[in-house]
């Protein structure tokens, strides 16, 4: 029997809370697919977002089943699975999918998203049994939290000689050196990719509609919920009240519900709003995105660089992680964005100043910030690069 071809590139993006890690992955793979079409790309992920944020394009996902959470004081808690698997059994289920997954397709090239291991440490056979010749790369995010994993490597030779590239998905304009990852084993060069925007990605195949004319109207985005989150929602109803439709209807994108059911009364008050409607997210945000007059988001990766694409000005909520990583990158993105965005802490809110902000973001210059969204084609291009050094070898 004639040997498969071998897969060219497997992108790994665990299921997180929200979207930043299969978004990213999402990105860099339409990337590759658009600029260098023969090659072989194929993404693994148990995101249950995964095949919405393709938005139909040209990429193939493989889907584990999925991890479920909740949010308690600040951190993720896991739960049962819907496959009614805890998180042990099933780490060691996807374990072995992704072993045999590597072993049949032998990619050239694994970039995986942020945990060097893998969720549950579920990567960690398939780096020690690694193909012969197979080209590990970590990518890590433009304010990355302290990530165990990584400070684990340092000690970790047997995984550590695996990876032999490190991405860093960030901008140097907007992140200062003291913030980026400062834990990155002595042996790796940081490569500075640029912020990596699906929304950048899915505009170069001319997925989108552009309009920037006649903005009218607010987008309010979580993609993830928590108890706090109630908060946020309360005083914007309070706000809705008082404005009414002044700039426009409002519409929610609401995501997963971790709140442990905190939400459930005040997002039903919303729905039955005569200003308000309510969306689940999908295809539909990014178009409404680019014609808002303004937007509040959470404060996650995928957001802030949907914003900075979109033009958009904005309120950018962060949740209160431990890692705080949310929290500093809302605020240095603010900083850059020169007032048109701004941040708040998602349990200190007021009608007042939520209204304050409003109108101080919408009243400043629009600026062009495609810059320093590129980082998904600088991603596949460095990719390619490396793959076919490797190739000639």
């Amino acid at each position: 029997m004639t040997s498969l071809p071998r897969l060219d590139i497997l992108l790994y993006a665990h299921d997180g809370r929200g979207l930043g890690h299969i978004s990213r992955s999402i990105s860099i793979g339409l990337s590759l697919r658009r600029l260098f079409p023969n090659l072989k790309v194929i993404v693994l992920t148990g995101s249950p977002y995964a095949q919405m944020l393709t938005c139909k394009k040209p990429i193939e996902i493989i889907k584990l089943p999925s991890y479920q959470v909740t949010i308690k004081d600040g951190e993720s808690i896991g739960q049962k699975s819907y496959s009614n698997y805890n998180d042990k059994h099933l780490a060691r289920i996807r374990s072995g999918l992704i072993k045999a997954i590597i072993l049949q397709t032998r990619p050239r090239c694994i970039l995986v998203d942020h945990l060097p291991f893998g969720k549950e440490n579920e990567l960690l056979e398939s780096i020690q049994e690694s193909i012969k010749d197979c080209i590990w790369i970590l990518g890590v995010r433009a304010v990355s939290g302290m990530i165990k994993q990584i400070q684990e490597l340092e000690v970790d030779s047997s995984v550590l000689s695996h990876y032999t590239h490190f991405f860093w998905y960030g901008d140097s304009k907007i992140i200062p050196c003291n913030y980026r990852t400062t834990q990155v084993p002595s042996k790796w060069e940081i490569e500075e990719t640029g912020y990596i925007s699906r929304s950048y990605e899915l505009d170069k195949w001319n997925s989108i509609n552009r309009s920037y004319e006649n903005r009218c109207g607010c987008i309010v985005s979580f993609t993830w919920l928590t108890a706090k989150s109630r908060i946020v929602l309360q005083e914007l109803v309070k706000l809705i009240d008082k404005v009414k439709d002044h700039w426009g209807n409002w519409i929610f994108f609401l995501g997963n519900d971790y709140s442990c059911g905190n939400v459930t009364e005040i997002i039903s008050t919303i729905k039955k709003n005569p200003f308000c409607k309510v969306e689940p997210l999908g295809e539909k945000y990014l178009s409404q995105l680019k014609q808002s007059k303004f937007a509040i988001i959470a404060g996650g990766y995928n957001s802030l660089t949907d914003l900075l694409w979109a033009q958009t000005p904005g309120i950018v909520f962060y949740h209160s992680m431990i890692d705080k990583e949310q929290e500093i990158h809302s605020n240095l993105i603010s900083n850059f964005c020169e007032g048109r965005v701004e941040s708040m802490q998602e349990n200190r809110i007021n009608i007042s100043e939520l209204e304050d902000s409003i109108k101080r973001v919408i009243a400043k210059p629009c600026l062009d910030l495609n810059e320093v969204i590129t980082g998904s084609e600088v991603a596949a291009k460095r990719i390619a690069e490396i793959i076919k050094s490797s190739n000639e070898k």
